[in-house]
């Protein structure tokens, strides 16, 4: 959630994160992958600056299990950083509705069991905001907000 109190925000939807490893890769054959297999993998990563609240999440998560990862770039580039993962040149992190799209090319998406972290689609406004144009998009927003959580999607947060 924000950091901004005077934000008003909803979670649209909450997904796994997870490792995409090469389809050729020893864990790509594996049903359960802990945080220590990763140990002396080599990570791709995107760049801090880009999800500074990921990527810090994403450290303190795997050296809380005693591992320090060993990030050998950061690639900014989506398409760039999964076509380097899909040819042998490291493991890097993503979200569990990547799966069935990475599952038709050459790398694949594991759940890491004792990760414990999800990315978040969260839509954020000022409270304040009085547009007639702005009130039907917050509605739907919220609206969406109720579906996800309904639907297990989204756990509740303040809106």
């Amino acid at each position: 959630m924000p950091d901004d109190s005077s934000l008003q925000s909803v979670v649209l939807a909450r997904h796994r994160l997870g490792i995409v490893v090469p389809k050729q890769h020893p864990l790509a054959t594996r049903s359960v992958i802990k945080v220590k297999d990763l140990a002396t993998e080599p990570m791709l990563m995107d760049p801090r600056k880009s999800n500074p609240r990921l990527y810090d999440d994403i450290i303190a998560a795997i050296r809380a299990r005693g591992v320090t990862l060993n990030v050998t770039a950061e690639i900014l580039d989506g398409e760039a950083l999964l076509t380097l993962v899909a040819s042998g040149f490291g493991l890097t992190f993503g979200a569990e509705p990547a799966a069935p799209f990475l599952a038709v090319g050459t790398a694949v998406w594991r759940p890491v069991s004792d990760l414990g972290l999800e990315m978040r689609n969260i839509a954020m406004w000022r409270p304040d905001a009085q547009s007639l144009l702005l009130r039907p998009l917050l509605d739907l927003l919220r609206e969406e907000g109720r579906r996800a959580r309904a639907t297990g999607q989204a756990k509740k947060d303040p809106t």
